[in-house]
C-alpha cells in the first residue's frame, strides 16, 4: 500500500508553499484535503 505524507504549511515543498498559504488564507485557516 502506498502511503503519503501529510504535509503543513510549514513542512510543505518550497514548490507549493506559496499556494497552501494562499489556500489557508481563503479558507479561514483550513486546508482541504487536496
Amino acid at each position: 500500500m502506498t502511503t503519503f505524507t501529510i504535509h503543513t504549511v510549514e513542512s510543505a515543498p518550497a514548490e507549493v508553499k506559496e499556494i497552501l498559504e494562499t489556500v489557508e488564507k481563503d479558507n479561514n485557516g483550513y486546508i482541504p484535503n487536496l
